[in-house]
This record gives C-alpha cells, sequence and structure tokens, in this order.
C-alpha cells in the first residue's frame, strides 16, 4: 500500500509567497479606497413662518467668524422656495440632520401685531397760517418683522406705507416705513422712516413735501424730518403698533 502522501501535487517553491503577496494587495486596496457617500436630498415644509422669513433669518445669521449666513459641515446647497414655503437641500445625512434642527428654531408662528397709521397733511390757508387735517386713519393686521402695505388716496394723489413692525425683546416695537405719494403709476416721491416706540405710542415716522402744493418749500437735508405735524407743508405719516394679544 502506497502513502497517502506520495500521491500529493509537489509544493513547488514561492508558491506560498506568491498567494500572501497577493492577499496582502488586496487588502491594502481594500483599506486605502474610501466608501462614496452619495450626497441626500431633502425638503423641510415651514410650517408656522413664509419663506422670506426663514430665508432672511438663514442668510443673515451672524457667524462667530464675523459673517453672515449658516454654515453646516457637509452641506453642498440650501435654498428656500418660497412658492413651496420650504427649504431644499443637498448635503450628508448628517448635514441634513443638523440643517434640520436650526430651521426648527427659525420655522416659529411669528407675533400678530395691530398697526394704527395716521395720514396728515398740513397746508398754509390764505392768512398764512398752517393747519393740519387727517386724511385717514386705518388700521392693519400685520405679523412681527413682515411687510404691511397701506395705501390711501387724497385728492388727485394717492398715499402709500410700507411698514416693517418688528417686536424687540424689552417690549417696544420697531417701526420701519417707506412712505410714498403719487399721481400716475410711474412718477413719485418717497422717503424711508424708522423709530423706536413703546407699543401703543404713535410719532411720526416720515415727512413729504406736497409736490403740488403752493407751499412745498425746500426739503430738509435727507434723512431729517418734522417730529411733530404741522411744522411744514406737506404729508406726514404717523405710525403706532402693539401685539395683537395687548389690550388697548
Amino acid at each position: 500500500m502506497r502513502p497517502l502522501w506520495r500521491d500529493r501535487a509537489p509544493i513547488r517553491k514561492g508558491d506560498g509567497s506568491m498567494h500572501v503577496v497577493a492577499l496582502g494587495v488586496a487588502c491594502a486596496t481594500l483599506w486605502v479606497t474610501p466608501a462614496l457617500v452619495e450626497p441626500s436630498h431633502t425638503v423641510i415644509v415651514l410650517r408656522h413662518t413664509t419663506g422670506a422669513i426663514a430665508s432672511n433669518a438663514l442668510s443673515g445669521a451672524r457667524r462667530a467668524d464675523g459673517g453672515t449666513g449658516i454654515t453646516v459641515e457637509g452641506l453642498e446647497y440650501w435654498a428656500v422656495d418660497e412658492r413651496k414655503n420650504a427649504v431644499l437641500a443637498v448635503g450628508t445625512a448628517a448635514a441634513l440632520r443638523e440643517l434640520r434642527q436650526i430651521v426648527e428654531l427659525v420655522d416659529v408662528r411669528p407675533k400678530a401685531l395691530r398697526i394704527s397709521a395716521r395720514f396728515l397733511r398740513t397746508e398754509r390757508d390764505a392768512s398764512g397760517k398752517l393747519n393740519t387735517v387727517e386724511i385717514g386713519a386705518p388700521v392693519v393686521a400685520a405679523l412681527n418683522n413682515t411687510e404691511a402695505s397701506i395705501s390711501m388716496g387724497s385728492d388727485a394723489a394717492t398715499l402709500t406705507a410700507t411698514v416693517i413692525a418688528r417686536m424687540n425683546g424689552d417690549s417696544s416695537v420697531t417701526l420701519t416705513a417707506q412712505f410714498g405719494i403719487r399721481r400716475t403709476k410711474n412718477s413719485g416721491m418717497y422717503v424711508h422712516g424708522t423709530k423706536r416706540l413703546r407699543q401703543g405710542v404713535a410719532s411720526i415716522i416720515a415727512w413729504l413735501p406736497d409736490p403740488w402744493g403752493t407751499d412745498a418749500g425746500p426739503s430738509p437735508r435727507l434723512g431729517v424730518h418734522p417730529e411733530t405735524a404741522g411744522e411744514l407743508a406737506g404729508y406726514y405719516l404717523e405710525l403706532s403698533a402693539r401685539a395683537a394679544d395687548e389690550p388697548r
């Protein structure tokens, strides 16, 4: 009977070392090749605020380096689609989770406000005395830090005011307005004004000379307007605002 070991094929010198080298190369290749992570897409629907407010908050956020705009590692792209009222983003799963947490801080229901406006006109009578009359006193509902538009006709002109009321942490309100007067669609005069007031306190925010009046006179220097109605002939915008749930 022949020994079994004699039937085995002889092992050639070097065969084992070649197998070990090949295995080592394969392992090294697997080790240094990084796993490819495909970026994810997401749509974060805003449920309590508007796309415009969210866009301003995200792009205007102050960073530690002094810049503005959010930065999230792994976030390749983000934008606000105001038509869908949603934030669109592309990035890694971790980046999208962090972005979603940031958006949750922004997606809060804005406070409701009541903005009270008075349009006034001061004219000089035949005796030379300045008289002030109220053209109208509309009250509009608005959301915190969101534009509200007010307009009213006066003779052949139209008075307009685009107002933004921002509630502050000390219960005061900052009112910013673009006040304008026009007779035709493509011609008019506009001026900006801003004031920080206690809630419910009314103040003159902006003034415009009467371009068609007999006593228009020279305008004050840029950025200056009368503090009280009746100091100069022209049109005045008086504003006040308070939280909608505040007592009158």
